[in-house]
Order: C-alpha cells, then structure tokens, then sequence
C-alpha cells in the first residue's frame, strides 16, 4: 500500500522539511508540522504549534501573496531542530551584546526574557518581575528587625530585673521608700525601649510655672506604648488592674517599676487605689492616669471617669492634662488603615500585635501638655474630670472612625471603674 504524500502549499512552495505525524492518527493520514509565531516575547510563543499543512501561512494570519520568500537552506533552532521553511519571516531577538553561550544557557533556565531586553535576568521591563527581589528584599529586612528588636528587647528587660530585684533589696534594707527609685528605673528603661522601638517624642509645652511636689497627669489612651513614651518623659507611676500582676515578664517590670494595681472585683477596689494614689501624691511622687478606662482606635476621646481624681483633691496636688497621639508610622503619616500598627485596643492580642509592632520603624509619638487645671477646676472629683476632659479633646486630631469599638473590659493596661461618665461631657 502506497502512502499519501502532503502536496505542496500554494502550488509553488518546495516540499516540507520536517513531519510530524497526529497524535492518536492512524498512519495514513496527512502530515503536520511545527511552526512558531513571529516573535517570542513568552514560552508559550517559543513552542512548535500544529498547524495544517495547507493553510500553515494563513494561521499566523500573513497573507500568502504578501509573505515574502525566504532564503533556501535549513534554518536550526532550538533543539538542533529543523524549521520548515514558510513564508512567515523569522524575527530574532535583540540580544543586545549577549553572547551566543550566554544565550544558549539561558534559554535552557527559562528567563531568556529579561536577557534578551535588559542582558541580565529580572532587570526591568517585566512588569511584576522587576518586582520581586524588591519585595522579597524588604520581607528579609523585616524579618530580620523583628528578630534584633525582640532580642533586644528581651535580653534589656531582664537585665533590668536582674539588676533591678537586688537594688530594691538595697533600698528596702537602707530604710528607705522604694517608689522613687522604682520611677527613676522605669524612665530608664522606657528611654531604652524607645531606642529598641525606633520611637521618636517631641513635646510641646506651654508657659507655665514650674510644678513642685506630686503632680497627677491625665491624658487619652491608644494602647500600651502610651506608658513607654509618657514614662520617658520624666519619673512617674502608673496604674493597671491587678491581673497584670500575673502577666509573664510584664507583671514582674510593672512591680519593680511601683505600679499602682487596682482590684476591679473587689467592692472598694477603686477607692483603695485612690488612697494609694493619693500617698503617693503627698510623697511628691508624679503619678499619671488614663481616666477613660481603656484604649480607643483614635477616632475620639471616652470621657474621663472621676474616681481617681479624688485623689488629686485630696492631696492637694496639681492636675495636667496632656494629649497623645501618633502622627507617623515607617516616615508616613499615620492612616486610618495603618491605625493598627500602634493603637492597641478592642480584643487584639498583645503578642500578635507586638510582633506586627517589631517590623515598623520611623515610629513619632506627639505630646501635648496642657497648662495645670486652677484651684476651682479641681476643687472636686467630677469638675476636675470635666475640665481635663475639655483640655484634652481640644488638642485632639481624631481619625476615621472604625466599625470595631473597643472592649469593655479595657485593653489590661490600666483600669476600668464603675463611675458613670461625667456630666457635661
């Protein structure tokens, strides 16, 4: 039995170079060959197509008559293999200075693209390509601060406890009060954290005299940084609810650094919390509060709640309002999206948190300390409240709100109490 010859294309072309038989086709059957496209800007345009030996010209889309001859002789191409000869023209790449060696090991790695425009792989010109060492890079760099400030911030603040647990030994067998140097220590510690943080403060502060004796600060609350930067400031205590005690690491630093711990189950838990407070006062000890009970996203200020302000009255001691806020994150002003990366509230956790927290830089925190309230303003607990409520909202830039409010248990920072909000406010 005699086999089908393929008659020539067009009547005029010479006889094909290279068969390639149908896969699953029984053997009589004509022929096909392999073509490729004009250009190849991608794999896929590199493959041999299928193409009909009766139409090959016309399914690259070139008109017969207008294809022009091509010259006779073999062409080889990838894979030693030969190209049928078609009146669609062959276009090379522009390799642009490459060598024919370098051409050939890069087109068996596959990234023959970014040789072929640019002569090294991933150099522009390819989109999310170029892309992809910048990202990766900065995934690396990330990372790797994550790591350095978490060492470091581990390795500091168990220095701090173990230098810190026999200098209260020292102090406590001297005879004398532990709580100053417990607020001086905590500066210190704060001023470090900082460094580890990459936080910068700036502080505006208005003409006032100077404060002598235990001053009671105020101010609104975004998370737990607010105790870093405040406590760098100048040697003060805080209050936390009393289940920070029993935190791992944080409740051993809030210890030795005097922290007022207020029971929020017990009956007059908070009334013996503004007894202390107010020891402290009298002590000449500066003590700072969050009177809104926990944190907020930023998107307002709670009104302050009276309570601890009693304490204030009761010593006879100054009250200043101060407002906080973050106004950049890695050298970009602070979004309603990129909220999150310092404001800690509602029911995030704090190790998740704190991990995202590692990964920024460029971290500026803005302090504003209002002038100290008159005799008439803090003469009682809830005038007081009120009038440090106003000084403070009224520096204030809030953000956009979010649909998430915060917890009502507070974020176990500081307290919660059970005073209705103030009137007025």
């Amino acid at each position: 039995m005699r086999r089908e010859t393929v008659p020539n294309p067009g009547g005029h072309q010479p006889a094909l170079d290279r068969h390639r038989t149908v896969p699953g086709a029984a053997f009589p059957h004509p022929r096909v060959r392999l073509r490729q496209f004009p250009h190849e800007g991608s794999p896929y345009h590199r493959r041999r197509l299928r193409l009909s030996a009766a139409r090959p010209c016309r399914s690259a889309g070139v008109p017969r008559d207008a294809a022009p001859p091509l010259p006779d002789g073999p062409r080889r191409d990838r894979g030693d293999r030969r190209r049928g000869r078609c009146r669609v023209p062959h276009v090379p790449s522009a390799h642009q200075g490459v060598s024919p060696a370098r051409r050939r090991r890069v087109r068996r790695t596959g990234i023959r693209r970014g040789v072929r425009h640019h002569g090294h792989p991933g150099d522009g010109g390819d989109g999310p390509a170029q892309c992809e060492v910048p990202r990766s890079l900065l995934r690396r760099v990330g990372g790797v601060r994550r790591v350095v400030k978490a060492a470091a911030f581990i390795v500091s603040s168990f220095l701090f406890l173990l230098l810190g647990i026999p200098y209260r030994l020292v102090v406590r067998f001297a005879g004398r009060p532990w709580e100053p140097a417990a607020a001086r220590l905590c500066r210190f510690w704060a001023s470090l954290m900082l460094r580890i943080l990459e936080i910068t403060v700036s502080v505006r502060t208005p003409e006032h005299q100077p404060l002598s004796g235990g001053v009671l600060s105020v101010s609104n609350h975004l998370g737990y940084l607010d105790i870093i930067v405040i406590a760098s400031l100048r040697p003060t205590l805080f209050v936390a609810k009393r289940d920070v005690r029993s935190w791992p690491l944080f409740g051993r630093l809030a210890q030795l650094g005097g922290t007022v711990f207020v029971d929020r189950a017990a009956f007059r838990g908070a009334h013996e919390a503004s007894q202390e407070v107010s020891v402290q006062l009298r002590g000449g000890r500066n003590v700072h509060i969050f009177p809104e009970g926990t944190s907020t996203d930023g998107s307002s200020v709670l009104p302050f709640r009276p309570s601890l302000f009693s304490a204030a009255v009761q010593a006879g001691a100054a009250v200043v309002p101060m407002t906080l806020r973050y106004g950049r994150v890695n050298d970009e002003p602070v979004s309603p999206a990129g909220r999150d990366r310092v404001h800690w509230y509602g029911n995030m956790t704090f190790a998740s948190h704190f991990w995202s927290l590692l990964a920024c830089h460029g971290i500026a925190a803005e302090l504003t300390v209002h002038p100290p309230l008159d005799e008439t303003a803090r003469s009682e607990p809830r005038t007081a409240s009120v009038a440090a409520f106003t000084s403070v909202r009224s520096a204030f830039v809030p953000l956009p709100p979010k649909t998430r409010t915060p917890s009502p248990e507070g974020d176990g920072v500081l307290w919660t109490l059970t005073d209705r909000p103030p009137r007025g406010a």
